[in-house]
């Protein structure tokens, strides 16, 4: 599998549809994020997806309802707790 792009911490992750996802998390070289990357085990590439949100995506969770995916934030240094859809509208 190829390295991911940094060393984080506190990220959440899904699978849909034969890709993976991990979705923010505390990145070694600065603080919590919101970004969103999709892994293809056909291309063994990462490919950096929109933001999830606008605040960043710590200690969250994710999981997968009927073909969509969400994810949300547990703690994060903005208190952010709002739920995304992250697959079915903006992850295409």
């Amino acid at each position: 599998m190829a390295n991911f792009v940094d060393a984080r911490s506190y990220t959440s992750s899904f699978s849909i549809n034969q890709l993976g996802y991990v979705v923010g998390g505390a990145a070694v070289t600065r603080w919590d994020t919101n970004d969103c990357y999709q892994y293809d085990p056909l291309t063994n590439k990462w490919k950096n997806l929109s933001p999830i949100g606008y605040r960043p995506i710590e200690r969250g969770f994710a999981f997968v309802n009927n073909g969509r995916a969400y994810s949300s934030s547990g703690t994060s240094s903005a208190s952010n707790h709002e739920l995304y859809e992250v697959y079915g509208n903006n992850i295409k």
